[in-house]
């Protein structure tokens, strides 16, 4: 398979709107999402245009975002379930960098 996927962390407080704005910039249905991020929280947004998978996570203090770029859909769907299927759900770079290259059998590059 051709290409490689690029995963960025980037984490904002929930009760600070500035910094959860910037983290939510990029995101589809930011609007719809954010109020649910002030309690705890984990969902999935894929956006078609972008080819990107953002993976959200909150604790009711601090929001979690991990983005994987250059993934279909397709394959977004199917990381989703090798995530919920772990027992440990705990949300960072690293593990959906390892879910991604598993299921897309591409290079993955890790972006602070």
């Amino acid at each position: 398979m051709s290409g490689h996927l690029l995963v960025f962390e980037a984490a904002a407080r929930a009760n600070d709107s500035a910094a959860l704005a910037r983290l939510l910039k990029l995101v589809p249905a930011a609007l719809e999402i954010r109020p649910l991020l002030r309690e705890k929280y984990f969902g999935q947004v894929y956006d078609t245009n972008a080819k990107r998978d953002y993976w959200l996570g909150s604790d009711g203090t601090t929001v979690v975002c991990v983005t994987i770029a250059g993934v279909t859909q397709e394959d977004a769907v199917k990381m989703r379930l090798i995530f919920e299927q772990r027992t440990d759900h705990t949300l960072n770079a690293k593990i959906a960098a390892r879910v991604a290259s598993i299921v897309t059998d591409k290079p993955v590059d890790l972006v602070n």
